[in-house]
């Protein structure tokens, strides 16, 4: 069924969604060269069933947000240059009233490519873990990515929690060149 699909596209999806054939199905499509597209809280939970999608497609385990407060503007900086999923972007580029996301894990570390990552000086943390929630990360903070997954190809943003984000022309031309690098075999 999905051969006939270049991309998949999860927005904000949430939770354990997939049934385990439609996991290995998906796996293997994007393994022969589907392209994934991950928005916001589609990495955004605290535990997964399938250790496959956090391990390898997002590479990393969501561990928290802010919280106080939970929306505000920070700087975005784009630490690779020489992509066109990020070249036309201002630097810093100023993301407003958003969700910041933080991982246990930086996946470029895995050999990921970040694509965006967030100045932590330019927003509130609470500098301390609040239960199993935590607001930030040593050193770079990714909130976007890219990698190859076998012949296929995955990008992940975590920004993408409010609706008018998607208004920003900034982040609709980042999502669309990250369309285009997802088709490109």
């Amino acid at each position: 069924l999905l051969k006939k699909f270049d991309i998949v596209i999860w927005n904000n999806v949430s939770g354990d969604v997939l049934t385990e054939t439609q996991r290995n199905a998906l796996q293997q499509w994007i393994e022969d060269g589907g392209g994934w597209l991950g928005i916001h809280a589609s990495g955004g939970d605290f535990t997964y069933d399938w250790r496959w999608y956090v391990d390898t497609l997002i590479g990393t385990q969501f561990v928290g947000h802010t919280l106080a407060p939970q929306f505000q503007d920070a700087h975005v900086l784009v630490p690779d240059s020489g992509t066109t999923i990020t070249e036309y972007l201002p630097r810093p580029w100023v993301v407003k009233a958003e969700e910041w996301y933080a991982f246990d894990y930086n996946p470029r570390k895995k050999g990921y490519e970040i694509l965006l990552a967030v100045d932590e000086s330019s927003y509130h943390t609470s500098g301390r873990r609040f239960g199993l929630i935590q607001d930030h990360m040593e050193g770079e903070h990714p909130v976007a990515w890219r990698h190859m997954i076998g012949k296929g190809r995955a990008v992940y943003s975590s920004i993408g929690h409010q609706a008018a984000t998607y208004q920003v022309r900034e982040y609709q031309e980042f999502l669309q060149e990250a369309l285009r690098w997802l088709r490109r075999q």
